[in-house]
């Protein structure tokens, strides 16, 4: 899980909950087989689960490289987790009085979110080819790729 994060630069945060459920439906395609390894459970590709990597990589497609659109996501989503660690601050240390403006600051700063949302109609990036949606799991990947 931890390669993952490594690998796309932060844009996936695995946790096991995420990771598990998928690891068992790439089971259940026979795309990859599983084996104790003492206290942990060893994931290995099959032979088929190979040829679907290999068509992948074969298309161009490497989940764990981010694009431009990716890289602002990842700026986005480490604002946002900053703003959550300031807020969880405000929970442990603020007097009433900070709470309260605390709360009517998010309350201003929501709505402003939706005011800038809504000047333009959004537009959608370029045409990926299937299976190229680097927010998409493995999963969802082999089963662009069995399309």
């Amino acid at each position: 899980m931890q390669a993952i994060s490594e690998r796309t630069g932060g844009a996936w945060h695995p946790s096991p909950g995420a990771i598990y459920p998928t690891l068992q439906r790439l089971e259940a395609k026979g795309l990859v087989h599983s084996e104790e390894d003492g206290d942990r459970r060893v994931f290995s590709l099959t032979d088929l689960g190979r040829t679907v990597a290999d068509r992948l990589r074969a298309a161009g497609v490497a989940p764990w490289e981010a694009g431009p659109a990716d890289e602002e996501r990842n700026s986005l989503r480490l604002e946002i987790e900053l703003l959550i660690d300031a807020i969880r601050q405000s929970f442990r240390g603020a007097t009433p009085e900070q709470r309260r403006r605390v709360r009517m600051l998010l309350a201003e700063t929501r709505r402003g979110i939706f005011r800038i949302l809504s000047e333009a109609p959004a537009t959608a990036g370029p045409e990926r080819p299937a299976g190229d949606d680097p927010a998409a799991g493995p999963a969802e990947e082999a089963d662009a790729a069995d399309q």
